[in-house]
């Protein structure tokens, strides 16, 4: 199994074995402010307040760059787990200033598919934002 991503001039490829028991997915952002009509598609009035709170970071980011990219992440790692194509507000992410994320998914009933919970990582480099996210067995 494995997940890609790229930006305008970085890659990653993240592989691992079926029996390691990790779906993952990872995702790379180019550290841009994401448009408001963008964030308004994939996002929930709640991640939003959310992000009203988090401080002003040192680091030439937005935090709505971080939720776009850990969002794109918990897709790739939930389609993986389950086949399954989350809709971007069915993934619920909380950012942490720590370098964290949490990631609710509320299954549709019709996919039979049950709710996961994800954790995940993210990181500002070179003017890229990089995020990983999994589900453990």
């Amino acid at each position: 199994m494995g997940s890609i991503s790229h930006c305008s001039d970085l890659a990653v490829a993240v592989v691992a074995t079926r029996s390691a028991g990790i779906s993952f997915g990872v995702d790379i952002e180019d550290a841009v402010n994401i448009e408001d009509e963008v964030v308004a598609m994939i996002s929930s009035p709640n991640e939003l307040e959310k992000l009203l709170v988090l401080p002003r970071c040192d680091l030439p980011i937005s935090w709505r760059t971080v939720l776009f990219s850990a969002k794109e992440s918990a897709f790739k790692a939930i389609f993986s787990a389950t086949g399954s194509a989350a809709a971007p507000r069915d993934i619920s992410v909380t950012i942490d200033v720590d370098g964290s994320f949490s990631v609710a998914w509320d299954a549709d009933d019709a996919t039979g598919a049950v709710p996961l919970l994800l954790v995940g990582r993210w990181l500002m480099w070179r003017q890229a934002v990089f995020t990983m996210a999994w589900i453990r067995p």
